[in-house]
C-alpha cells in the first residue's frame, strides 16, 4: 500500500543522516553551482515559492545524475524593515498583524498557548528571524529539496555583514556609489526609504516613480501649476481643466505663489518644498477665469473637468485635445453640455470655438491622433474610462516612439517626441517656467508597517549610479553572453538595463549591514543581495574555523574572491595560516561562477538585474553568471494568489494535504516556464490517481519480474523489441527536454508517455515473459529519470528492487541506446496504421460483430515501381526508360496512372519502410488479432467486394466479414 507521507519522511531522514547533498570540491569532477533566491524570513513560504524552488531542485538533481558535482545551497534574507515592522506592530498591539502571525505560527505549532508565547516573543526582531528561518527550512525539507544546509546564513549575520562591507568598499572605489538628492519611495512612519521587500506585495507591483513636470501658467498674482508626464505637448494647449468639486489652495511655495490642489501639499512637503498655505477654495471658484500660456502671451480658459483627480500630482491638468484622448472627449462632452456651460457661466461661443491644436505628426494619420484612437476604441464619453485608458496608452506609445514635433513647436520643430520630452522639460525648468514632482506609478502603496508609501527627496542620500563609467556596458555584455530561459524574457532585461539610472542603496533604519564609509546608513535589502552566492562557497568554513570578525578584512575577501594581495603578508596581518587561506580561495575558485540561477519573472526588474550589475562590478569576466531560468507566478483555481483572497497555500501544508512528490510533479508538469501555472484541486486529484497507479504498477511488476530474464537475447517477439526501442527513445527525448530546460516536456514524456506504453504493452502482449524482460531492462532507468521530480517514491521503489544506496546519487548511463531500432519502429508504425484503419471501419459498421477481417496487400509490381521511383526521383523519362526493359511491367494497364500518382505524392521524399507487407502482418498476426478482437486472413481468394483492387503499397485494403 502506497503511503506517501510515511515514505517521504523516511527518505528525508535518511538523506539528512547520510548528508548526501553536501557538496565539497572535487577536482576530478566537473561542477555545477545552482542557486535560487533565498526566502525572506518574516513569514511562511507558499506554493508560488514552491514552484520556483522545486524546479530549481529538479535541475540540481539532474546535474547530479549527469555526473556533475553539484552545489545547491540556501540562506535567509532578513535585511530591511519588514522584520522590524512586524516587531513594532506586535509591540503596538496591532490586532490584525498579531492574528496573522498566530496563523503563521499555527502552521507548525498546534498548542495554542505555545503559539501565543511564540508570537509575543516576536517583539524581539531576531526571534522572528530565527523562528521563520527554522520553519522555512523544515518546509523545504518536507518537499524534498536537495540543499546543502551547511552553508546557510542570514543577511544579518556578522560574518555576512563583513562580506557586504567589502562589496561596498569596491563599489565606492569604482565610483559607482554617489551621494546627493534623489527621489525615493518613503515610509513617513518609519522615516525611511523603502523598497520591494518593505512594501506589501512589493515583488508583484510596479515600484517605479513617475516624474511629473509641473508647468507654471501665469494666473492672477502667481501661477496655476499644472502637472504632466508629456511636457512637449505644452505647445498644443487649448485650456486648463479644474475639478469643480475639488479642494484647492493658494500657497507660497519656495517664494512663489502657486494655485494647486490641497492634496498636492503633502507630496511637495516631502520633496523639499517650503509651503505656506494662504487660502483654501473649491475648484468651481476659478472656473471660467483665464490663465496665460507659459510665455505670458495667450490667454487660456479654465474649464470644469470632473475627471481630474486632485490627489494626482498638482490636481491641475492642462488640455491638449489633439493628442490626449481624455482631453479630446472631455472637450466634446463640454461643448455639447449647454447646462454645464450655463452652470459655470462660460462663454458658450468661446467654448464651442475651442479646437484641437495638432503639434505632433504621425505617419499615416490624417486626423488628430486623439480623435483617431477615441473612434478606434468606440469612446462615447469621458465616463468610458477603460476604453480611454486603452486609447491613451496606444496613442502615447505611438507618438512617443514614432512622432515628430511640427512647426508650432518653435525651436523643437522636427525633433522626435522621445527626445523632445526631455529637452522641453529641461529648458522649462532652467527658465523657471516649470518644476518637478515625483509620484509612485502604483497608487496606494503600503509599507508593511501599514503606512502609505510616498515619494520623498532625502538630502545626502547614497545611491548607485548605473550609468557610471562602463558599468552598464559590462552588464549588457554579460547579459549578451548569458542564456535566458525562456529567451523571450531577454528583452525585459534589456529594457530594464536601458532604463536603470540611479537607485538608493542605503537607508537610516532596518536590519542589515551598515554602510562602511558612513555608519549612520544601512545598506538596503536588494543592494546587499546581489553577490551573496559567492558567500555560500566559504560561509561554512568561516564558521567551522571560528574566524573572528577582525580577521575578515577587505584584504581577506580580496584575496579569496579576487586573488589580490600577497598571501604571506596577509596571513601574518590577520593571523590565518597560508594553508587555510589557500583552502578558502580554492573552494571559491572551484565553485564559481554561478552556472544556473532559477527564479520567477517578477525578479527581473530588481534582483536579477542587480545580480548581473553587481557581478560585473566586482568580479572578473570568468566569474560572471551563465544561465538564468524563469517561471511565471502560480494562480489558484484561476485567480491570482494573495492574502486578501484567502487562497494562499503554504508549503507547510503540502506534505500532509497532498504529499511532496505529488506536489513536485503537479507544480512542475502544470505549465511551461513562460506560462502561468494554475493550481486546481480537481486536476491534482487526477494526478494523484496516476501516481498511485504508477506506484502500484511498478511495485507489482518488480515482484513479478524477479525470475524473468534481464538480457535483450531473452526477448522473443518483434513487438516486445519495438516497445523496448520506443521506451528507450523516450528516455532520450526526456533527457533532451531537460537539456532544453523544458521540465513539462520531460515529465510528459518520461511519465505519461512511457507509462501509457508500458500499460498498453502489458495489456496487448501474448508473451508475459517478454513483458517482464523488457520491464527489467527499463524500469531502473525509468525510476532514475523520474527521481528528479518524485525522489521519495523512486527511492522507495529503488530499494524495493534490491538496489543499495540512494537513487539520488546514481549517475545516469546511456539508457541502453543500443536497443533502439528505427527499422523495427518504422515497421510497427505500419502495423499501427493497419489497426487504426480497422478501428475506423468498425466505427461506421452497423454491426459490432466481426468474425473475420481480410487484409489485401498491393500487387508485387507496385513495389518494384516504387523502388525505381526512389532511385530516379521525379525523372519520368528515366523511369520509363528503365521500365521498357521489363515487358511484364509495361503490360500492366494501371502502370502509367500508378507512376503519375506516386510522382504527384512525391513518394521519394517520404519515409518508406523496407518491409515485405505479408511477412510483417504475419509476424504481428497475434498482436493484431488481440487488438481488433477478430481473426486476420491475409490475401485470401475470398474477396466478395473486390477490395483487393483498392490495395496500395503500404496501405492494405480491408474487408470485414460480419
Amino acid at each position: 500500500m502506497y503511503n506517501p507521507v510515511k515514505i517521504e519522511k523516511k527518505w528525508q531522514e535518511r538523506w539528512q543522516e547520510s548528508k548526501i547533498f553536501e557538496a565539497n570540491p572535487d577536482k576530478k569532477k566537473k561542477k555545477i553551482f545552482i542557486t535560487s533566491p533565498y526566502p525572506y524570513a518574516s513569514g511562511p513560504t507558499h506554493i508560488g515559492h514552491g514552484r520556483s524552488f522545486v524546479n530549481g531542485d529538479i535541475f540540481a538533481r539532474y546535474y547530479r545524475a549527469k555526473g556533475y558535482n553539484v552545489l545547491y545551497p540556501m540562506a535567509f534574507h532578513i535585511t530591511g524593515t519588514p522584520v522590524l515592522a512586524i516587531s513594532s506592530s506586535i509591540e503596538r498591539g496591532d490586532k490584525i498583524l498579531i492574528t496573522r502571525m498566530k496563523e503563521y505560527v499555527s502552521l507548525h505549532t498546534i498548542e495554542q498557548k505555545r503559539v501565543d508565547e511564540i508570537v509575543k516573543s516576536f517583539v524581539d526582531p531576531w526571534k522572528i528571524v530565527n523562528y521563520f528561518s527554522n520553519t522555512i527550512k523544515m518546509d523545504f525539507k518536507s518537499i524534498g529539496m536537495s540543499l546543502d544546509w551547511r552553508r546557510e546564513f542570514t543577511t544579518g549575520d556578522k560574518i555576512y555583514n563583513k562580506f557586504i562591507e567589502w562589496q561596498y568598499f569596491h563599489l565606492k572605489e569604482k565610483e559607482y556609489i554617489e551621494k546627493g538628492e534623489y527621489p525615493i519611495l518613503y515610509c513617513p512612519r518609519d522615516k525611511n526609504a523603502v523598497g520591494e521587500d518593505d512594501i506589501a506585495s512589493g515583488d508583484e507591483l510596479d515600484l517605479n516613480i513617475n516624474e511629473y513636470i509641473c508647468i507654471k501658467f501665469p494666473f492672477k498674482d502667481g501661477f496655476l501649476v499644472a502637472s504632466t508626464l508629456r511636457p512637449e505637448t505644452v505647445y498644443g494647449i487649448t485650456n486648463i481643466w479644474i475639478n469643480p468639486d475639488g479642494n484647492y489652495i493658494k500657497a507660497n511655495i519656495n517664494g512663489e505663489i502657486w494655485y494647486i490642489s490641497e492634496e498636492a501639499t503633502h507630496l511637495l512637503e516631502n520633496q523639499n518644498k517650503k509651503i505656506n498655505i494662504l487660502e483654501k477654495f473649491e475648484g468651481n471658484r476659478i472656473i471660467g477665469k483665464k490663465a496665460k500660456d507659459v510665455y505670458g502671451i495667450k490667454e487660456i480658459p479654465i474649464l470644469p473637468g470632473e475627471f481630474v483627480d486632485t490627489a494626482t500630482a498638482t490636481g491641475v491638468v492642462y488640455s491638449v485635445p489633439a493628442h490626449a484622448p481624455y482631453d479630446y472627449i472631455a472637450l466634446i462632452d463640454l461643448q455639447k453640455d449647454t447646462e454645464l456651460i450655463a452652470k459655470f457661466n462660460l462663454d458658450r461661443r468661446e467654448t464651442e470655438l475651442i479646437y484641437p491644436i495638432q503639434i505632433i505628426e504621425l505617419k499615416g494619420f490624417k486626423d488628430f491622433p486623439a480623435k483617431v484612437y477615441c473612434e478606434r476604441h468606440n469612446v462615447n464619453s469621458q465616463l468610458d474610462s477603460e476604453k480611454l485608458d486603452l486609447a491613451t496608452s496606444e496613442n502615447y506609445k505611438n507618438e512617443f516612439y514614432n512622432g515628430f514635433l511640427n512647426e508650432k513647436c518653435g525651436k523643437y520643430q522636427g525633433m522626435k517626441v522621445s527626445e523632445a520630452a526631455k529637452q522641453v522639460s529641461e529648458d522649462l525648468i532652467q527658465e523657471n517656467k516649470a518644476d518637478k514632482l515625483y509620484i509612485p506609478i502604483t497608487k496606494n502603496l503600503r509599507c508593511k508597517c501599514g503606512e502609505e508609501v510616498i515619494v520623498s527627496i532625502l538630502k545626502d542620500q547614497w545611491f548607485l549610479n548605473f550609468n557610471a563609467g562602463d558599468w552598464k556596458a559590462n552588464a549588457l555584455k554579460c547579459l549578451k553572453n548569458m542564456k535566458i530561459i525562456p529567451n523571450k524574457y531577454r528583452l525585459n532585461f534589456e529594457n530594464i538595463f536601458n532604463w536603470l539610472e540611479k537607485r538608493p542603496c542605503a537607508r537610516k533604519r532596518g536590519l542589515g549591514t551598515n554602510l562602511p564609509f558612513n555608519k549612520e546608513w544601512i545598506i538596503e535589502s536588494l543592494s546587499d543581495s546581489t553577490i551573496y552566492m559567492a558567500f555560500y562557497t566559504i560561509s561554512y568554513k568561516i564558521r567551522n574555523l571560528e574566524l573572528k570578525l577582525e580577521q575578515l578584512t577587505p584584504e581577506f575577501f580580496d584575496f579569496i574572491f579576487l586573488n589580490k594581495g600577497n598571501m604571506i603578508e596577509l596571513s601574518k596581518s590577520i593571523d590565518i595560516s597560508e594553508e587555510l587561506l589557500s583552502e578558502l580561495q580554492e573552494e571559491f575558485l572551484y565553485w564559481y561562477p554561478v552556472d544556473h540561477r532559477h527564479t520567477a519573472i517578477m525578479h527581473i526588474s530588481n534582483h536579477l538585474s542587480f545580480y548581473i550589475f553587481h557581478h560585473v562590478a566586482i568580479f572578473p569576466e570568468n566569474h560572471w553568471p551563465k544561465v538564468i531560468s524563469l517561471i511565471e507566478p502560480v494562480n489558484v483555481e484561476g485567480q491570482k494568489m494573495g492574502k486578501s483572497k484567502g487562497n494562499l497555500i503554504p508549503l507547510a501544508n503540502i506534505q500532509k494535504r497532498y504529499s511532496a512528490d505529488l506536489f513536485r510533479f503537479y507544480i512542475s508538469h502544470g505549465a511551461d516556464f513562460g506560462v502561468y501555472m494554475d493550481f486546481r484541486e480537481k486536476e491534482i486529484d487526477i494526478v494523484k490517481n496516476h501516481i498511485n497507479k504508477f506506484y502500484t504498477f511498478i511495485s507489482e511488476k518488480i515482484n513479478q519480474s524477479k525470475y524473468a530474464g534481464v538480457s535483450f537475447k531473452d526477448i522473443n517477439t518483434k513487438y516486445s523489441k519495438v516497445i523496448l526501442s520506443k521506451i528507450i527513445r523516450k528516455f532520450i527525448v526526456a533527457q533532451e527536454a531537460l537539456n532544453e530546460y523544458n521540465i513539462r516536456k520531460y515529465l510528459q514524456t518520461s511519465f505519461y508517455e512511457i507509462f501509457n506504453l508500458m500499460q498498453e504493452f502489458y495489456r496487448d502482449t501474448n508473451h508475459l515473459n517478454d513483458f517482464l524482460v523488457v520491464f527489467n531492462l527499463v524500469y531502473k532507468d525509468w525510476l532514475k529519470i523520474l527521481s528528479l521530480t518524485m525522489p521519495h517514491l523512486c527511492e522507495e521503489l529503488w530499494e524495493m528492487s534490491g538496489n543499495e544506496g540512494f537513487i539520488s546519487k546514481v549517475i545516469w548511463g546511456d539508457f541502453n541506446k543500443q536497443h533502439i531500432d528505427k527499422n523495427l519502429e518504422l515497421e510497427f508504425e505500419y502495423i499501427t496504421d493497419v489497426i487504426e484503419d480497422i478501428f475506423n471501419i468498425k466505427k461506421i459498421m452497423t454491426s459490432e460483430r466481426s468474425d473475420e477481417i481480410y487484409l489485401y496487400t498491393a500487387p508485387e509490381w507496385n513495389y518494384r515501381v516504387i523502388n525505381l521511383i526512389l532511385l530516379k526521383k521525379d525523372n519520368f523519362n528515366e523511369i520509363m526508360s528503365e521500365l521498357k526493359k521489363e515487358k511484364e511491367l509495361l503490360a500492366q494497364k494501371e502502370l502509367i496512372p500508378f507512376i503519375k500518382g506516386q510522382l504527384k505524392n512525391r513518394i521519394w521524399e517520404k519515409k518508406i519502410p523496407q518491409i515485405v507487407e505479408t511477412k510483417l502482418i504475419e509476424d504481428y498476426r497475434s498482436y493484431i488479432e488481440k487488438r481488433v478482437n477478430s481473426k486476420i486472413i491475409i490475401n485470401s481468394n475470398f474477396d466478395p467486394k473486390n477490395r483487393a483492387n483498392r490495395a496500395k503499397p503500404y496501405k492494405p485494403a480491408l474487408y470485414i466479414n460480419i
